[in-house]
């Protein structure tokens, strides 16, 4: 098949849903199917519309276009004019289930989102608890359910620490919870250190907020490494013992099943997916507090037993069954 492929940016961002979109995009490519990229340019309400159709000329002799709902405002102007090519729309979930934006924001979002999802042939999300959300707020009845591996990361070999090593994988924005984990650690006791990865320059004032904190004296059990690649975050894995994810909402939580997966104990909360990404996992605290679960796993010295029997789901199976949708 020839596909085209939309998304803002480009491949290699350290997102969740950058990468499920490269992961899938390589596998297909692996098969045999030729995959263009089509690199949008996040450019605002009206200018995102207006943008609609040059993505359609873009497209050009496809069997189908996949578009990473992300892109909703062109997507939502592109998708009703295409014919003749099969139009899938791959829903890591939406923006206006995001409670941080605005009322105003998150209005203008539900209507071209729903315009995008009433425009595609097939809805692709990536976790049972969207796909079941599209069908009662949206009246999506055939979203097709493809979650995202845990297996992209090599298991290294795990290391041994005096103290409880943390670790936060995530952008600096309010939906993932960083300021709130710092707060928290501010009255945590004493015996932990903390590893932060991921990209500060998503929302500016967010982030100055969290540097703010990150200037005070307890803040230097604190390592901070920024955007890291691949090989970079496999190592982050091995050398820490906890995963803190304090989110309002994932779509799925990629984040949550690569840690478990590389065996990590994980704290992080019932919000959205966050429990389905979870498997089932015993080494997984869902905290409705915070700190008491922090001051709970600082008062355990042994670490939960590892369970290699855990079910989480492969990339090998989702890039098979992405397939079998486009077909």
């Amino acid at each position: 098949m020839h596909l085209a492929w939309v998304l803002y940016g480009g491949l290699n961002q350290a997102t969740g849903g950058t990468i499920y979109d490269r992961v899938i995009v390589e596998a297909l490519r692996a098969r045999g199917h030729t995959v263009a990229i089509l690199s949008l340019c996040q450019r605002g309400r009206l200018a995102g519309i207006l943008a609609g159709d040059a993505l359609r000329a873009r497209i050009g002799d496809v069997d189908a276009v996949v578009g990473d709902e992300l892109c909703f405002p062109e997507i939502a102007a592109a998708f009703p004019r295409i014919r003749g090519v099969r139009r899938v729309l791959l829903v890591h979930h939406l923006t206006c289930w995001e409670h941080e934006r605005s009322f105003g924001d998150r209005a203008f979002a539900q209507i071209l989102e729903q315009c995008a999802l009433r425009a595609a042939d097939a809805v692709i999300a990536t976790s049972h608890t969207s796909a079941e959300r599209l069908g009662r707020d949206h009246r999506v009845r055939a979203a097709h359910v493809i979650q995202p591996g845990a297996d992209r990361l090599p298991r290294a070999s795990r290391t041994r620490g005096d103290r409880l090593r943390l670790l936060f994988v995530g952008t600096w924005t309010e939906r993932k919870g960083l300021l709130r984990l710092l707060q928290a650690l501010r009255v945590a006791p004493s015996g932990w250190s903390l590893s932060i990865a991921g990209d500060a320059a998503r929302d500016p004032r967010y982030t100055a907020k969290v540097l703010a904190i990150l200037r005070e004296p307890f803040a230097q059990q604190i390592v901070v490494h920024g955007r890291v690649g691949d090989a970079a975050l496999a190592e982050l894995y091995a050398s820490h013992d906890v995963l803190v994810l304090p989110t309002s909402f994932e779509g799925f939580g990629m984040v949550i099943s690569e840690a478990l997966h590389a065996g990590l104990e994980v704290i992080t909360t019932r919000a959205g997916a966050t429990v389905e990404a979870s498997g089932g996992s015993r080494r997984v605290i869902f905290a409705s507090d915070l700190t008491d679960a922090l001051r709970e796993r600082l008062a355990r010295s042994a670490p939960v037993a590892d369970e290699p029997t855990l079910a989480l789901p492969s990339w090998s199976d989702a890039a098979a069954r992405f397939e079998e949708v486009l077909r």
